[in-house]
């Protein structure tokens, strides 16, 4: 007689998705807001940030181009929202670490500052990282880094001195 085992149907896996939902709220709360005073405006930029590239990787450098072109007049009053945004995507959803630091290349082809900022919170973030011992944070760090030094944002003596 076989065991139990063997007379149960095999399932199929499913592919797990993110719940990006919980994600934009756990984005919101980090930001310091709340669903009633958050303005539509930010929600949806939290939106196309957190969602960009993921229904069809064919079309990823248009929908990156397109993106970027749709933040670069946002940069100068929502900047913080943005790199907030962006810093939790690069802890939360690391397989998406390199869509994210093209992102900010696009984005510091037009402002230059935005990319110095990147840079410098990247470093304080890393050492914070260090100092926790969060091997897991400190991995994506470095992948953002590394993204970072592909996108141009970063020389490769700043790189290195970043690690």
């Amino acid at each position: 007689m076989p065991p139990a085992s063997m007379d149960a149907p095999r399932r199929r896996r499913r592919k797990t998705v993110p719940n990006y939902n919980s994600y934009i709220q756990k984005a919101m709360k980090n930001i310091g807001t709340h669903d009633t005073t958050i303005s539509s405006k930010a929600v949806q930029m939290i939106n196309l940030i957190v969602k960009v590239g993921d229904k069809n990787v064919q079309n990823l450098s248009s929908h990156l181009d397109g993106l970027s072109r749709a933040l670069e007049g946002d940069l100068a009053l929502h900047r913080s929202l943005i790199t907030d945004t962006v810093f939790d995507c690069v802890h939360w959803l690391q397989p998406k670490t390199p869509v994210y630091g093209t992102l900010v290349g696009l984005l510091n082809a037009a402002d230059d500052e935005f990319g110095a900022a990147v840079a410098t919170r990247t470093q304080h973030e890393l050492q914070r990282a260090l100092n926790d011992h969060a091997p897991v944070h400190i991995r994506g760090l470095v992948r953002f880094v590394a993204a970072l030094l592909n996108a141009r944002v970063l020389a490769t003596a700043p790189a290195v001195e970043l690690l």
